[in-house]
């Protein structure tokens, strides 16, 4: 395919608008975020995110990918490519090595909590720090069926492109519910039933021990800190991993891994559906 080279500079003001969403305020102006990578860019478009900017290398359109991409997508086709040198789309995005497609989709409008039901279960993230921690929690969050992950105040921003990343698409399948504080959020759920489960290191009741039924939210608290003592007296459940290595805890997403599926293990044979 002979094509010109429409984007040839890194000072393009294109260029330097898709640059500017690498920061989560001009995401947050804008209503755009990034997606790096065909892998993304079709899962948004299966799970009917609104794509509004492509930008492509010129052997990327040659593969025929864009067609391929279009299958499955609720949105209607693609928007018209914008054809870039390499190292334009090297510019515009977080990789080290670009996959040769970048897309801008629009960010969704903030959405309340889920309904609270009988096996309803969430994850509240609470001033989680690490783009991977949080992307990571995100995907495990989807594979274990969650219904919503919930985001604090000094939380990463849960569409930088980092996260995105780090989900492998999970942050584009479940709910992200910004919340402002814990405890409020707490005390609103009360009346559904929803209990409050915490993972602490060696300090509390085995989680093998608790039950771990009926609607659950696990709080994920800041991965040097983890949960305020304030709001650790408020969970209804503070539960430790046993560790029988000299490991004094797990990361922030691997506690939750843990935690998560375990819970998934106790509700073995339980519907999800009424």
């Amino acid at each position: 395919m002979d094509q010109p080279i429409i984007l040839t500079s890194v000072h393009n003001p294109q260029v330097k608008r898709v640059r500017k969403l690498h920061e989560a305020r001009q995401r947050r102006e804008e209503g755009l975020f990034i997606l790096e990578g065909a892998k993304l860019l079709s899962e948004a478009q299966r799970s009917g995110w609104e794509i509004v900017a492509l930008y492509a290398t010129a052997s990327w359109l040659e593969a025929g990918a864009p067609a391929s991409s279009a299958a499955g997508s609720k949105t209607g086709t693609l928007p018209a490519p914008v054809l870039v040198a390499d190292h334009v789309l090297a510019a515009m995005g977080t990789l080290e090595t670009p996959e040769g497609v970048l897309a801008l989709a629009r960010l969704p409008r903030p959405s309340g909590l889920p309904e609270i039901g009988p096996t309803s279960l969430w994850v509240a993230c609470d001033r989680l720090q690490d783009p991977g921690n949080l992307g990571t929690i995100l995907r495990t969050a989807d594979a274990a069926g969650a219904d919503a992950v919930l985001v604090g105040p000094g939380t990463t921003d849960a569409f930088g492109p980092k996260v995105t990343r780090a989900s492998m698409g999970s942050s584009l399948h479940l709910p992200i519910v910004p919340f402002t504080d814990l405890a409020v959020l707490r005390l609103a759920t009360q009346a559904g039933g929803m209990r409050w489960a915490a993972s602490v290191p060696r300090s509390g009741r085995s989680l093998y021990d608790a039950d771990l039924t009926g609607p659950l939210c696990w709080w994920i608290g800041n991965e040097a800190q983890g949960l305020a003592p304030d709001l650790l007296a408020l969970a209804d459940l503070q539960l430790e991993i046993p560790m029988p290595g000299r490991a004094e805890s797990l990361n922030a997403a691997s506690a939750a891994a843990v935690c998560l599926f375990e819970t998934v293990r106790q509700r073995r044979g339980v519907s999800r559906r009424p």
